[in-house]
């Protein structure tokens, strides 16, 4: 059964919702993790959007979000970025999806939790 990521996204913050009443300790946990979820669900629209014929990924726009919206960064508040930082970042959240997603198909194809030696 495959899910919308609008039903996948209303699943995790309920579990944030849950777990930040579990965790007083980071009350503020559910709330920031939400403002990421908002923003990089808004990041979608973009899917399949092309340069030329190559289809822009997603992991780019998210790349963005990351850099122009989190105030530790260098970017923070900027419109745009000009040394192709964002492209690095994309890079690297391409690699981490890549990875998480071959633990959560071990996971499936096992049909069991994440084995300790993974």
């Amino acid at each position: 059964m495959e899910m919308s990521l609008e039903t996948l996204m209303a699943a995790s913050r309920a579990r944030l919702k849950k777990a930040e009443q579990l965790d007083p300790e980071h009350p503020r946990l559910r709330e920031t993790l939400d403002f990421w979820f908002t923003h990089l669900d808004g990041v979608t629209k973009h899917l399949g959007t092309k340069v030329g014929e190559f289809e822009v990924p997603l992991e780019y726009f998210a790349a963005l979000v990351f850099l122009l919206l989190e105030e530790g960064s260098p970017y923070y508040g900027n419109k745009e970025i000009h040394d192709k930082t964002e492209l690095d970042v994309a890079e690297v959240l391409a690699s981490a999806k890549d990875m998480a997603q071959n633990l959560i198909e071990t996971c499936v194809a096992i049909g069991g939790p994440i084995p300790s030696s993974a």
